[in-house]
């Protein structure tokens, strides 16, 4: 579903943000910073009200924050790098 969403509209970041779960939720570390990344790239494009989730608070990646490449990322993402 989720790829589908992204073939049709490629700068929703909750399209990302949730394929970074599924990632995060099969411990795919790699792909889950790729699409947490994609999420955060496009994060100006949520709709009204919405907002991106902390994925430090998220349980999809409760297995990654003990990670220091996890928390780096993450850290660089909010940071806008």
């Amino acid at each position: 579903m989720f790829v589908y969403g992204i073939a049709n509209e490629p700068t929703y970041p909750l399209f990302y943000y949730n394929m970074a779960c599924g990632h995060g939720e099969l411990n795919d570390e790699e792909n889950a910073i790729k699409y947490l990344r994609l999420a955060y790239k496009y994060k100006d494009n949520m709709l009204k009200g919405e907002r991106l989730p902390d994925p430090m608070n998220d349980s999809s990646f409760a297995r990654f924050r003990d990670s220091e490449t996890f928390k780096k990322a993450v850290k660089e993402m909010k940071s806008g790098k």
